[in-house]
């Protein structure tokens, strides 16, 4: 069984980057929208589940990513 990692944002989907609503250092809240994601020709809004700070950005606008792909990594 494999444990899930609260600080690594992951794509749910294959899909793409439509937007990033974050930086490297920023401090976010839970429930702060990270990034909007386009899977399956719907826009969702990838958000995080607890506060913390922004550790890396592991994606760009307009990239294509598999499903479970750590997007964004938090301290």
């Amino acid at each position: 069984m494999m444990i899930k990692n609260p600080k690594h944002i992951k794509s749910f989907l294959p899909g793409t980057v439509i937007d990033i609503k974050t930086a490297a250092g920023n401090i976010v809240k839970k429930g702060d929208v990270l990034i909007i994601f386009d899977a399956m020709k719907m826009h969702n809004r990838i958000i995080t589940t607890i506060d913390g700070k922004i550790k890396s950005i592991n994606v760009r606008q307009n990239d294509a990513v598999p499903k479970d792909f750590i997007m964004i990594e938090l301290e």
